[in-house]
């Protein structure tokens, strides 16, 4: 269970971010068309301007990505696939750090340990430490 001190509220058929301790106080004003709070990105998913894609906004209200997603995936080793029509970004989730959806695909290796990806072609397997355990994002 995630304990936050913000909830997503409508009013007038508009989201907003308000204090999750019953005061009522708005934290970000009802413009948006769409919120979901996302525990493992730290930040809501969010449809905004009457665009039917997703884009991610802090408890702030601050625009983090811009509303250009059609998906995005489920979190995956400290990763978030970010997808649009026909292209495909990553969000790092321990940092914030993204790169937008430009990818025909991303194929990679992710170190557990340290949260490293490394796309597939730079991936060298006799390099590796017995310690690093190393999934893929393909399979």
């Amino acid at each position: 269970f995630f304990r936050t001190k913000h909830m997503a509220a409508k009013k007038d058929g508009m989201f907003g971010i308000v204090a999750a301790d019953g005061s009522g106080d708005v934290l970000v004003d009802f413009r948006f068309d769409y919120l979901l709070w996302n525990p493992f990105a730290g930040m809501y998913a969010a449809c905004w301007g009457g665009k039917d894609e997703y884009g991610f906004v802090s408890y702030q209200g601050k625009v983090i990505i811009p509303n250009i997603l059609t998906e995005y995936g489920e979190p995956c080793y400290g990763h978030m696939i970010l997808e649009t029509q026909d292209k495909m970004g990553i969000l790092d989730l321990r940092n914030s750090h993204f790169v937008l959806p430009e990818y025909d695909l991303i194929e990679g290796y992710v170190i557990e340990r340290t949260g490293q990806f490394i796309p597939a072609d730079e991936y060298d397997e006799e390099n590796m430490s017995d310690e690093d355990i190393v999934y893929n994002t393909f399979d």
